[in-house]
């Protein structure tokens, strides 16, 4: 049966306008680790306390990075946009790759919305800093915040209707802003040292009536039994599980591997993907590094875990210790107010590319005939899925709204161990596709083999090992169970894989049966360009 047929058309309509270069900056501003390390180190704190949290991430970062190379290797393998929905469905099965994608797809929509959440705090704390606390306050009211977010989502949906040649020319102003305001915060951290008790006094002895809050706050969490008792190899390993906010992301051009200039390089897609990875890597233990060499361990873990687990003896009322919290309310407020608003800028991306990556999974959904064809049209004037986009938008409202009316953190925590079951398989997609795919394996710029096995095995099974390891830290930490497994996630995850057994099946009779069409054959080779 020709492609034509089993195909919506001949080809995508996309055009392969991004370079390395824009690859790697739409992999690295998607991890954010500058903005999303606030609440994956704020998660490593809470709940293992014995962690050395620089070395935790760095350690995180290698295990994602196996994962983020075999992104790499599938993508130049088959360079098509669509994400890890085309090599599953291609390498395992239709309905496992269309399970799997419904899975990671509806968790990055959740995890967009805590995004939102963070890029709408950023906006607040840099009114703060910028000495604007009366409309920092009105923005963080409930149902301002929400607002605020929504406005978010809809400039986010524009810019991706206009196309990715506007959108990259917006990202090298938001990458330069930042760089410029991440090296300046890494800077700021560094430099309090031992000033900083003096600094964190200055602004708390006024909120607390105390002479020497510091200590105080110290105390406070040694009567709670909140007290540091060393650091521990198990502690820390186990907190990598909170790197992934900080690094996840770093493979999201793989869902448009289509419109990257040769695409199907090698080269390109690791430069790119676990590049970013590990520079996002650097970039979060750097933050905690410096973070936790200002503040100090005791205290630091102290007085998270007191705000976190016994609130109502916390002394700061809404002051969240965390990082951002710390430079808008200790640093100097000019100079402050002009790198937060950077990192603020550069955090909104964002919200455009979580948009990218699930439009060009609907994309790819239907140019194999599982959704209606209609979701497949391109924009003459923008080369865009705009009723993919749109309808984007929409969950993403949704999502948000559960989000601002919930706890941000719990609804984080289910995400990423929703996230981790479609990244597991991914990892299976890597080891198995020389074997599945051998014809299309052959004919790569992938053909590296290591001892005699293909390297995309290779470190698809380091990458599985890791995962898993995750998976498990969530569900044998019952603290973090509580957080984040329960019905509903268990529904969601195993809902998402009925729904893609459905559908395809579903899909595959309605074709056979409406025009003569049997879809399956469209899975035994690579999309047209």
């Amino acid at each position: 049966m020709s492609s034509s047929k089993v195909f919506v058309r001949d080809s995508t309509g996309l055009v392969r306008t991004l370079s390395t270069a824009d690859a790697l900056w739409i992999n690295l501003t998607s991890a954010a680790p500058y903005a999303t390390s606030i609440f994956g180190i704020l998660l490593m704190i809470q709940y293992f306390p014995g962690a050395y949290v620089p070395l935790s991430i760095i350690i995180g970062g290698l295990g994602w990075a196996a994962l983020s190379t075999v992104y790499a290797f599938l993508s130049a393998a088959m360079p098509r946009s669509g994400g890890e929905y085309v090599y599953q469905s291609r390498v395992l099965h239709p309905t496992l790759g269309l399970g799997s994608s419904f899975n990671i797809q509806l968790w990055i929509l959740t995890f967009s919305a805590t995004n939102i959440f963070l890029v709408v705090q950023l906006f607040t704390r840099f009114l703060t800093a910028a000495g604007q606390s009366d409309l920092s306050n009105f923005v963080s009211q409930t149902n301002n915040f929400f607002i605020a977010g929504l406005i978010c989502i809809i400039v986010g949906s524009a810019v991706m209707i206009v196309g990715l040649r506007i959108y990259t020319k917006l990202q090298w102003i938001c990458v330069i802003l930042a760089f410029v305001a991440t090296v300046a915060v890494i800077f700021v951290l560094f430099s309090w040292g031992a000033a900083f008790p003096t600094l964190f006094n200055n602004y708390a002895n006024p909120v607390m009536n105390s002479s020497d809050s510091y200590n105080q706050i110290l105390n406070l969490a040694h009567q709670n039994g909140y007290t540091f008792n060393g650091y521990d190899v198990g502690s820390t390993i186990a907190a990598t599980v909170g790197t992934v906010s900080g690094v996840a992301g770093s493979w999201w051009s793989n869902y448009s591997a289509g419109e990257i200039k040769r695409g199907n390089s090698a080269k390109v897609q690791l430069l790119s993907l676990p590049g970013a990875t590990m520079l996002a890597a650097a970039i979060m233990a750097l933050i905690a590094a410096g973070l936790q060499y200002s503040t100090g361990w005791d205290f630091l873990q102290g007085i998270v875990r007191l705000q976190a687990f016994s609130p109502s003896v916390y002394p700061l009322g809404s002051f969240a210790p965390t990082w951002d919290y710390f430079i808008a309310y200790l640093g100097n407020p000019a100079v402050v107010s002009i790198f937060l608003f950077g990192i603020f800028a550069a955090s909104f991306l964002l919200v455009p590319v979580n948009i990218l990556a699930f439009s060009r999974s609907v994309f790819a959904w239907s140019f194999d005939r599982i959704l209606p064809e209609k979701l497949t049209g391109v924009s003459t004037k923008f080369g865009t899925p705009t009723l993919a986009i749109t309808i984007c938008a929409i969950l993403t409202t949704a999502l948000w709204y559960m989000t601002v009316y919930t706890t941000v953190l719990s609804v984080l925590a289910a995400s990423i161990l929703g996230f981790n079951v479609t990244l597991a398989i991914v990892a299976v997609t890597g080891i198995l596709f020389p074997y599945r795919m051998k014809k299309t394996y052959e004919a790569s710029t992938i053909k590296w083999n290591i001892l005699g096995i293909p390297a995309v095995t290779l470190v698809g099974l380091v990458a599985l090992i890791f995962i898993l390891y995750q998976i498990y830290v969530f569900l044998a930490y019952p603290s973090l169970a509580a957080l984040a497994v329960s019905s509903l996630t268990g529904g969601v995850i195993i809902g998402t894989f009925v729904l893609g057994f459905v559908l395809y099946y579903g899909a595959r009779a309605y074709r056979k049966a409406k025009d003569g069409i049997d879809i399956s054959f469209g899975f035994k080779e690579i999309p047209p360009e």
